[in-house]
């Protein structure tokens, strides 16, 4: 339930069961000695806002079968403490990352696991590592600073996106991408107001 160990600084350890499904709002919010070495959830269909705000978790192995990560406050931390969090294995289920998801997760290297991303929201992945294993031959929209100061892509990857309809400002500045095949149905490449 929502806020269920919210605040417990006295949390050390969790084991989740493997038939956990949902972790709702403010769950693990400010459980500020909770440290998790390595997030396995192998059923989850839904995680919402402040989940695991503070938390300190090193790595994701498994989020189940995601199919979105809503859009999220530039504040909240849905997967723990910034610092901490080094390696992330996305489900090749998810089809959308939200607003501020991955932003500024700096120490992160997101594996996509060919997870075919139709929508990458708002600084959905601002300044991460680095990311590979990304599929964008189905992605529809790339919005503002989805992939800014983003450290490094996977050598293999290129931008090919032929269903592409919008990109945002700021979607790769700064970021390490190196090559760029197909913008799908673009007219105009955006500038800033």
């Amino acid at each position: 339930g929502s806020a269920c160990f919210e605040g417990c600084s006295s949390l050390t350890n969790i084991n989740f069961p493997s038939s956990l499904t949902a972790i709702n709002s403010f769950a693990f919010n400010n459980c500020t000695n909770l440290a998790i070495k390595d997030l396995v959830l192998p059923n989850l269909k839904t995680i919402s806002t402040f989940a695991f705000n503070g938390v300190k978790i090193t790595k994701i192995s498994n989020l189940g079968k995601l199919t979105s990560i809503r859009d999220i406050s530039w504040n909240e931390n849905i997967f723990g403490d910034k610092t901490t969090l080094t390696l992330v294995n996305l489900p090749s289920t998810l089809t959308s990352v939200g607003n501020w998801v991955f932003n500024d997760y700096t120490n992160a290297e997101i594996n996509c696991n060919n997870a075919s991303l139709t929508s990458i929201r708002n600084h959905a992945f601002t300044a991460v590592k680095k990311i590979s294993n990304l599929d964008t031959s189905k992605t529809t929209e790339i919005l503002y600073y989805a992939f800014f100061k983003v450290g490094s892509f996977d050598d293999n990857f290129s931008l090919n996106a032929p269903n592409l309809t919008s990109i945002d400002i700021g979607t790769f500045s700064h970021s390490g991408i190196k090559r760029v095949e197909n913008l799908g149905t673009i007219t105009e490449l955006p500038r800033a107001q």
